[in-house]
């Protein structure tokens, strides 16, 4: 499903019941990228072909712009602007339009100019200037190359996958395409010393001579052997691209048995015929200048188009372009930062190269939900990593503290005598309930001081990913009842209960969507690739006092502690393409394991300080807090910052070794209470 509208705001209730289905797919979608127009799979580099997670990035990134628009986000951001550049607060806000939010291919010099508003004349400047540098020899050649070797990388993945006729042949022709051209190439290799050949004494036949028409005719086998395969699509187009510089060309001869002049003379003659004949607009132009300038052959591709803004006085311009991300992994954010330079870099060498008048600064902006908000530079220019849809912190309320209250809570801590008696490493008492919820799998309610927290489990059968067949799936949501906190209402719930699961699925789920994380997906799967239970753990804050996270955190291990899985039977004789029948049995149930589940300690640093179990008050005093997820084993299995001070890497080991030393303490009295809860339970 997409989502778009001419109107530029939505009513915030509209905001409110569709933000979850941006967490839902946040959480599915964590480290695929979109790169011309094929998925990939980020932490491994691989082509992803799903359909149908392809519609849910298309359904996801549409979702996104229509946040980015909202009045809330574009406030933020317009106050994240003011606050790292020297512009005023109301000097302009990128994407406040529609037009500025949507997505955009780009993949012509003509569109370029478009953009920026390039006059006819300099156009035909740009292509002057152009033309004659990434015509040459090495150039078109290495494009050529960089084309088919990118090709042969899906083309070889879907063999693998099992071959047939079409495949097959495309790789015998990619194979010999890339012989023939690494030959042709020899001269032009600055390195070599094919320079010094002289010519042959013996006289060639010219029929042995090839031509560059060879190219082009493999070039139209490759297209006719693959372009009914639809995974391949958008590698079939880029051949058809490079196809338009062949047919000028195709005369020409190729012959590396003469000398290095002759030689020399035929690649002077295919640069100035690819100069001469490749218009402004044209799409094998646009190829050559990327390769050219970036080494790349892919078109440009921007989540949002942005536009060009006037940065304080006539003069100075600004280009804003955008990028969304499924992820916040410094992988992640740091192929979004080199996509978004390329893009700009792009834009901004049309403009130089046109002699436009003004100086053009570049910014980017990626946004993820749940990221810190922070500012990168990159090659002299600004990126801005927006946690995008949600608030900065988890501290609720606004708790309205004097002098000298503030003075007490800080001077209580550092005397280790907090106000309400206790030590800083101790945890206000703690209540666990378990089963409170028939219908879920299993649920339960934890009581930590006056916070108050339930967590339900529900599991329903499902299809693994593609990216991880060996795996169940685990959804994480939190909802903060408006009951519970003034702050709750509206908006102020919304970004908390986004906050709170992003931390909850990394401190559970680890960074790569699971792997190798508390909560073992494995143990999740039916049938490798076909069948999976797929567990919907839902939170409800029913009231805040302080320490939210490491709450929900212990009632989602009770809760997967009373959780059972039903039996599953599955047919014997199902083929191996065919999905299996299953029998789901309503008597017998398997124990979640939970051993490996661990428990969040939330260490809060108020100070030279740190405390566990802080409250609202204390929390308004923090400079910052670790929150760090530890099992029984000691091993840390997740962990999460927040608040805006910086901290030293010895302060956050020191802080991991005190975690583990409070976190025996709080595994053992949690299990001692999950167990006296499940026996009043059975009794």
């Amino acid at each position: 499903m997409l989502y778009h509208s001419s109107q530029d705001v939505y009513d915030m209730q509209w905001y409110r019941s569709e933000f979850p289905k941006i967490i839902k797919l946040t959480q599915l979608l964590a480290n695929v990228d979109t790169i011309n127009g094929r998925l990939v799979d980020a932490s491994s580099n691989s082509t992803i072909f799903d359909d149908q997670i392809e519609n849910e990035m298309r359904t996801f990134k549409s979702l996104v712009r229509l946040f980015i628009g909202s009045p809330f986000v574009q406030d933020k951001m317009r106050r994240v602007l003011a606050l790292n550049t020297n512009t005023q607060h109301d000097a302009f806000t990128p994407f406040s339009k529609t037009t500025e939010r949507e997505p955009r291919v780009i993949d012509s010099l003509t569109k370029v100019s478009n953009f920026l508003d390039v006059s006819a004349q300099q156009r035909k400047v740009v292509r002057f200037k152009v033309c004659p540098q990434v015509t040459q020899h090495h150039i078109w050649t290495g494009a050529l190359k960089e084309t088919l070797n990118n090709f042969a990388v899906d083309l070889d993945y879907l063999a693998s996958q099992g071959s047939n006729e079409g495949t097959t042949l495309g790789q015998q022709i990619i194979h010999s395409c890339l012989k023939f051209l690494t030959e042709t190439a020899s001269f032009s290799d600055a390195d070599s010393s094919s320079w010094m050949k002289f010519a042959p004494s013996k006289i060639v036949n010219s029929s042995d001579s090839q031509k560059w028409e060879d190219v082009l005719a493999m070039f139209n086998d490759l297209i006719k052997c693959c372009k009914s395969e639809t995974r391949l699509k958008s590698h079939v187009a880029k051949v058809e691209v490079m196809k338009e510089g062949l047919l000028h060309i195709k005369d020409i001869t190729i012959d590396n048995s003469i000398a290095y002049k002759d030689a020399r003379y035929l690649q002077i003659l295919v640069q100035k015929k690819l100069s001469k004949t490749l218009g402004h607009s044209s799409g094998c132009l646009f190829t050559l200048l990327q390769y050219y300038l970036y080494g790349r052959v892919t078109d440009i591709e921007v989540d949002l188009c942005g536009g060009i803004y006037k940065n304080g006085n006539d003069s100075r311009f600004c280009l804003s372009m955008g990028r969304i991300l499924t992820s916040d992994s410094e992988r992640m954010v740091g192929r979004g930062v080199k996509q978004l330079d390329r893009a700009l870099g792009l834009f901004k060498f049309v403009w130089e190269t046109a002699g436009m008048k003004g100086h053009l600064d570049l910014r980017g902006h990626l946004w993820c939900v749940g990221a810190d908000n922070r500012v990168l530079r990159y090659r002299g220019n600004m990126y801005f990593l927006h946690g995008g849809l949600t608030g900065d912190t988890y501290v609720v309320g606004m708790v309205g503290l004097s002098l000298g209250e503030q003075h007490f809570i800080q001077g209580g801590i550092a005397q280790d005598l907090r106000c309400d008696g206790r030590k800083r490493l101790t945890y206000r008492p703690i209540h666990v309930e378990t089963g409170v919820i028939p219908q879920a799998n299993g649920s339960a309610r934890v009581k930590i001081g006056a916070t108050e927290v339930i967590a339900s489990v529900k599991a329903e059968l499902g299809k693994p990913s593609s990216m991880q067949p060996d795996k169940g799936k685990v959804f994480i949501y939190i909802d903060c009842s408006s009951t519970a906190e003034p702050a709750f209402e509206g908006r102020g719930g919304e970004e908390l209960s986004a906050e709170l699961s992003t931390a909850l699925q990394r401190c559970l789920l680890g960074a790569k969507s699971g792997a190798g994380a508390g909560i073992d997906r494995t143990s999740l799967v039916v049938v490798e690739g076909k069948i999976c239970w797929d567990l919907y753990i839902d939170g409800l804050v029913v009231s805040s006092d302080g320490n939210l996270l490491d709450a929900l955190g212990s009632a989602i291990k009770a809760a997967l502690s009373n959780t059972g899985i039903p039996s599953v039977k599955v047919t014997a004789d199902a083929s191996s393409d065919e999905q299996p029948e299953v029998d789901v049995s309503d008597e017998e149930f398997l124990q979640f394991d939970t051993s490996g589940v661990p428990v969040i300690i939330t260490l809060t640093k108020i100070g030279r300080h740190y405390i566990v179990d802080a409250t609202p008050e204390e929390e308004s005093q923090m400079s910052s807090a670790v929150s760090i997820s530890i099992n029984r084993k000691g091993h840390i299995c997740g962990i999460t910052k927040r608040g805006g001070a910086g901290l030293d890497p010895s302060v956050i080991l020191d802080m991991v070794s005190v975690a583990k030393h409070v976190s025996e303490q709080l595994m053992n009295k949690l299990d001692s209470e999950i167990a006296s809860a499940e026996a009043e339970d059975e009794s």
